[in-house]
Parts: C-alpha cells; sequence; structure tokens
C-alpha cells in the first residue's frame, strides 16, 4: 500500500504540472458562496465482483472515483484528495473535462468461474457546508438570455405539465428564485423511493406516481430548468451518512448507501451553484456530508470482457419484478469524520 501511495502521489503530481485548471476560475465561481467549518473525511471504497458459472471471462475494468478539486479541498487541482491509496495496482487518469480524476484497475486473466476479486480504494477528503443567498442575486433574466444566446440550453420534448410548471415558477421571479420555486415544487410533490422501476428520464411517470429517488428529482430538476432557459446539470457523488457503509433494506443489492445525485445551475454574473432539489426551501444549502466525485460516473463502476465477445458494462438491472446482474457486482462505501 505504502509504494502505491508513493507511485500515485508522483503521478498525481506530474499530471497537475501538465494540465492544472486553474484554482482561481474555481474561486471565481465560488465568490458568492458562504461556507462554513470543514471537516476531513476518510473515506474507503470496496468493490467485489464475481465470475458467474459457465462464462469464460477474460478481463475485469474497475474504476474508482476521485473527488473533485474545490476551493476548500487543499489539494492541487483536479484532484480533490489526498493520502489516495488502492489494492490491487491501479492507475490515476483525469477526465475528458478535467474537472476530476479517478483510479483505474484492471486484471486480465482466464477467471475460474465463481472467482471473487475485491478492488480497495482510500482517500482523505476536506468538505464544508456551503450556502447560497438567492435574495441578494445579481442575476437577471437578461443576463440569462444573453448567455444563452452563445450557449443554447440543451432541451427536448417535454411533457407539457413541466413546462407549465417552469412557465408557472418563473412568474414573478428572477432565475435564482426561480430555481427555488422549482425546488419547492419537487421536495412538496415527489416522494423519495429508490424501489419505483422507472428510469429516471420517464418523467411522465415520476409526475404521475409522485415517486423516485434522487435520479428521478435531479432529472425533474433538468427539465424543469431546460424550460425555464437555465443551464444545470448532475453532480453525481458521495452524500456521507452510513459510516458502516451499510443501507439496511434497499432495492438494489449494490450498496449505494453513501451515493447521492445532486445538481448545479449556471446563474450568470454569479457561476455553477449548487442546488439539492429534495431539499425544497433550503435548496441552496448543501451539507458537509456532500463530496463531488468523478464527474462521469457514480463513484465505481466495473465493465467485463468475455470470450467472443465485446466488452460491456456489468450494472444492476430491472428484470421480472427484481434487479439482477450477471456479476454480482457490489460496492461499499465507508467513512470516518473529524474536524479538519
Amino acid at each position: 500500500m505504502r509504494l502505491n501511495s508513493l507511485i500515485l502521489t508522483i503521478a498525481l503530481f506530474l499530471v497537475t504540472q501538465i494540465i492544472c485548471a486553474p484554482a482561481q476560475a474555481v474561486d471565481k465561481t465560488y465568490s458568492a458562496i458562504t461556507c462554513g467549518p470543514a471537516k476531513k473525511f476518510a473515506v474507503r471504497l470496496q468493490t467485489d465482483v464475481t465470475i458467474p458459472k459457465d462464462v469464460a471471462c477474460e478481463q475485469i475494468r474497475v474504476w474508482h472515483a476521485i473527488p473533485a478539486y474545490k476551493p476548500w479541498s487543499g489539494t492541487p487541482s483536479p484532484c480533490g484528495a489526498a493520502d489516495i491509496r488502492f489494492v490491487p495496482g491501479a492507475t490515476v487518469q483525469i477526465e475528458g473535462d478535467k474537472r476530476s480524476t479517478h483510479l483505474y484497475f484492471e486484471t486480465n486473466a482466464n477467471f475460474a468461474p465463481e472467482t471473487r476479486l475485491s478492488y480497495v480504494s482510500s482517500y482523505k477528503a476536506v468538505s464544508a457546508p456551503r450556502t447560497f443567498n438567492s435574495s441578494v442575486s445579481r442575476c437577471s433574466w437578461n443576463d440569462c438570455l444573453a448567455y444563452n444566446l452563445k450557449n443554447p440550453v440543451k432541451t427536448r420534448t417535454y411533457e407539457p405539465a413541466v413546462i407549465a410548471l417552469a412557465e408557472k415558477a418563473k412568474l414573478n421571479h428572477d432565475p435564482a428564485n426561480t430555481v427555488l420555486e422549482l425546488c419547492r415544487y419537487i421536495s412538496a410533490n415527489i416522494k423519495y423511493d429508490n424501489s419505483v422501476s422507472y428510469r429516471t428520464d420517464d418523467l411522465a411517470s415520476t409526475l404521475k406516481y409522485k415517486r423516485g429517488h434522487c435520479g428521478h428529482m435531479m432529472e425533474l430538476l433538468n427539465a424543469l430548468c431546460a424550460c425555464a432557459g437555465i443551464h444545470s446539470r448532475d453532480i453525481v457523488g458521495l452524500s456521507l451518512t452510513l459510516p458502516n457503509g451499510q443501507a439496511g433494506t434497499k432495492a438494489v443489492p449494490d450498496d449505494l448507501g453513501n451515493s447521492h445525485t445532486w445538481g448545479e445551475v449556471y446563474l450568470p454574473r454569479i457561476g455553477w451553484v449548487e442546488i439539492e432539489p429534495a431539499a425544497g426551501e433550503k435548496c441552496f444549502n448543501i451539507p458537509v456530508t456532500y463530496i463531488q466525485n468523478n464527474t462521469s460516473f457514480q463513484n465505481a463502476a466495473v465493465w467485463v470482457k468475455e470470450q467472443n465477445r465485446a466488452s460491456y458494462h456489468a450494472i444492476w438491472e430491472y428484470v421480472n419484478g427484481q434487479y439482477q446482474c450477471k456479476y454480482n457486482v457490489f460496492t461499499r462505501i465507508t467513512f470516518s469524520v473529524s474536524d479538519k
């Protein structure tokens, strides 16, 4: 572990010297954000993969996310964590948008059926509670219009109910407070339920049944923001609430107890501002336990290669009334916390 940690430290130093997102650009984004006392989290991820029977598997690839750089990280961009360790050997890679990094594991062998492989990583990350005050927002609809002329909001065909909700929220509200109104609606009308079987982009079902998990709520907010003419994007990462990583009763066997999806909205003259759609009135108050990870996937991902078949993503899928995963992928996230 010590040798791996040393190698990774050197690699990260070299990488950040070559392509390092300018820290002052990130700080400018957070000029309108008030931060509270920081805490330091020691986080551990373990991904277990089991080779199924009657399968000639020859390659396992695993990705573990590393927190994205933030002004409070105390680390050089784009890596937002320190003391990174891993078993077995891994390499550090930078995301295409240069906003975050991840660890990449690769194992090649003629695996025997029912072989279990474990991939473990750990790091220390600093986080802080942050708050944006929408009542003093300097962003107007004219600002959004000017920005959108150069950066059009990506839209698709939305349900009439979504369009109507967005238009209603805009009445007598500037962009920041329109977002607040949208989150008030989501909090009051969508009940958290991680057992729903419909996809996060099935907005009609989310609105009809008024249930969904964090991904459904953020997808709904994205649609509402797009209809209102406001840019938004997902944040995938951690909501560190279960130190032992055991979520108890869960719809998917893969333990996602400390995983979370929230988002950011872009307010011209201010920048990207974090948003928690489920928090309603307090949607701009982001707790210290929220840590943005890799910008491409949710904490961990597994791809497998079988003989005479292209490599594919080993995920849990809802089939015939239950979740199934051929490789029984299981990722547990545990942590401890201390004052910085």
